[in-house]
């Protein structure tokens, strides 16, 4: 639960939520709570996170949006992705990509991909894939050295300390 935990408090953070004082509340009390009592709270900030779904108050932008996410999320695994390749793929200005992006996610381009890129690459760690060369790779980047730099920036840690942490042993 606490892995799900930090992933949730950082989308809180990138959506501007405020529930600061519902997480520190939480943070100082997880070790006295049950199960039941982590699972009710990660409900709660789910459900916080879910209802931010109307993120614009013009459709087009909403729709256009959605479909900038949709293509980012399907490719993803392409090292070169970037606004102009938005740009391209929807026939608007890379400004207007970017602006349209930032106005539904709540975050710029680049640091919506990073943290898509290492969610993946946490994903693959947890499920034993630990061949840091391969999973830079799936996850789209060019080379294991910028994987590295960017997964510690993004985590704290690096590749290596992580699946040490959170690699279930077999």
């Amino acid at each position: 639960t606490y892995l799900i935990f930090e992933t949730m408090v950082r989308v809180i953070d990138e959506l501007n939520i405020d529930m600061q004082e519902y997480i520190d509340n939480f943070q100082k009390n997880i070790t006295g709570y049950t199960d039941e009592k982590q699972w009710e709270f990660i409900r709660t900030m789910a459900e916080q996170i879910c209802g931010r779904a109307s993120y614009s108050n013009y459709s087009q932008t909403t729709t256009l949006g959605n479909k900038l996410l949709q293509y980012v999320e399907e490719n993803f695994q392409n090292y070169s992705l970037s606004l102009k390749d938005l740009s391209n793929a929807f026939n608007i200005s890379v400004s207007t990509a970017s602006r349209t992006f930032k106005s539904v996610v709540k975050i710029n381009f680049y640091n919506y991909l990073c943290r898509i890129r290492m969610e993946k690459a946490k994903e693959y760690f947890r499920m034993g894939e630990c061949n840091i060369t391969e999973i830079a790779n799936k996850v789209g980047y060019e080379n294991e050295a910028s994987f590295r730099r960017a997964f510690t920036r993004y985590e704290g840690i690096t590749p290596k300390e992580y699946i040490q942490k959170y690699t279930v042993k077999s």
